[in-house]
């Protein structure tokens, strides 16, 4: 069984530690309690920001297959517990869902 610890390396990007993401919350006065949607989490970094800083929910969608499959293992190594990753066209989901977000999240999508 594989536990996540401090010595599990992986890359040079600070895509867990994005200096980008950490002045949007501050611009936002924090996520804490907050419902949130993010548009192509790539690795699942920001999402794992998001939720260790007290986002209630976040729903990420990503369309890229290899992608996913990485979010999911970010999912599992950091045991993530408010993310619901969701694999498929983000614009679709947005057209056909009915959910209500605080936040939207599209660093990735742009």
């Amino acid at each position: 069984m594989f536990a996540a610890n401090s010595s599990l390396v992986a890359g040079t990007i600070p895509l867990f530690e994005d200096n980008r993401i950490t002045w949007a919350i501050e611009q936002l006065k924090g996520v804490q309690s907050k419902h949130i949607i993010e548009l192509v989490p790539l690795e699942a970094g920001h999402t794992y920001m998001l939720e260790k800083l007290g986002a209630s929910s976040i729903s990420a969608i990503e369309a890229n297959s290899r992608a996913y499959l990485k979010c999911l293992i970010v999912k599992e190594v950091m045991k993530l517990q408010k993310a619901h990753l969701l694999y498929g066209d983000c614009v679709e989901y947005l057209r056909s869902s009915h959910n209500k977000f605080d936040v939207c999240l599209a660093s990735g999508i742009l």
